[in-house]
């Protein structure tokens, strides 16, 4: 029976050493700013910045994040993007606030909403 305390104590060395490393990596992130902010008031009000149709993004609710891709978008007073879920057919339209861009891999694009013209970024 020695053996198997010897095994949990080196188990919980292990794990305190992990946490302890995790910790030190942890301490050095910091906050990272918004890529952009489509909601913005701007000088030309007429362009917004949006999240090209078919690029992944990150879809923040209440009740977690969960990785989606983009199908479309209209326009409301508080914006709406249409999404889907990158495994599923499902599509769901959520306010345009709640959808962020994934650094790296999400493409943008400005919108005129007035004439439609497009401008990927």
């Amino acid at each position: 029976m020695a053996w198997a305390s010897e095994s949990l104590i080196d188990d919980e060395v292990d794990a305190a050493g992990q946490l302890a490393a995790l910790s030190d990596a942890a301490a050095t992130l910091q906050a990272a700013e918004p890529l952009v902010d489509a909601h913005s008031e701007s000088a030309d009000d007429d362009w917004v910045i949006l999240i090209v149709p078919d690029a992944p993004a990150v879809f923040m609710s209440p009740s977690g994040t969960q990785e989606i891709t983009v199908t479309g978008f209209g326009f409301t007073p508080r914006g709406m993007c249409e999404l889907r879920h990158r495994t599923q057919s499902v599509t769901w339209r959520v306010p345009a606030k709640s959808v962020l861009p994934i650094y790296g891999e999400t493409r943008l694009m400005r919108y005129n909403l007035m004439t439609g013209e497009k401008v990927e970024l």
